[in-house]
C-alpha cells in the first residue's frame, strides 16, 4: 500500500475579548498576547482527522527548540505551504505545553504587516483562530481518517 503524504492543517477558534485585549496591551507595553487551544489529541477535529495523542506529544516536544529560539513563526490566513514565509508572518508562539488532551500555547501578535492585519481584526471584535500545520499520513479506521506517526 503506498502512503500518500500530504499538508495536514487544522483551524481552532481562539477565545478572548475586548477586555482581554486592552489588559494585555496595557500590561505588555502594547503588544497582545492571545492564550488558548492550539490543537487537540484524540478527538475528531472540523476536518474529519483525529490526532493520537503520543503523535502531538512528540511533535510538541520537538516544536520546543522552535519556541525557545524565538523561531516558531505563524502566518497570517491558511497557507497551502508547509513552509513558513517570513512576508507572512503574523505571530510567534512563545509557549505550548500539553494539559490534557489539549496543546495549550500562548501566542503574541507581532508589529509586522501581517501581524497588523491580525491586531486590527482581534480588536474589531473577529473571531480569529490558530492553525497548525505538517506533512503526513492518515489512515481510515472506523470511519475517521487517524494521523500516523510520520506526521
Amino acid at each position: 500500500m503506498s502512503k500518500n503524504i500530504q499538508l495536514l492543517t487544522e483551524w481552532t477558534p481562539l477565545s478572548y475579548d475586548r477586555d482581554l485585549i486592552l489588559e494585555s496591551r496595557d500590561k505588555n507595553n502594547g503588544k497582545i498576547f492571545l492564550k488558548g487551544v492550539l490543537q487537540r489529541a484524540e478527538t475528531l477535529n472540523q476536518n474529519g482527522r483525529i490526532y493520537p495523542r503520543a503523535v502531538l506529544e512528540r511533535e510538541l516536544m520537538n516544536y520546543q527548540k522552535f519556541i525557545k529560539e524565538s523561531r516558531a513563526l505563524g502566518e497570517c490566513d491558511h497557507p497551502e505551504s508547509s513552509v513558513v514565509e517570513l512576508k507572512n508572518v503574523s505571530h510567534i508562539v512563545r509557549e505550548a505545553y500539553m494539559e490534557g488532551n489539549n496543546v495549550v500555547g500562548t501566542i503574541e501578535v507581532l508589529d509586522t504587516p501581517c501581524g497588523k492585519i491580525v491586531k486590527s481584526l482581534i480588536e474589531a471584535g473577529v473571531t480569529c483562530g490558530i492553525s497548525s500545520r505538517g506533512v503526513g499520513t492518515t489512515q481510515m479506521h472506523e470511519g475517521n481518517q487517524i494521523v500516523q506517526d510520520d506526521f
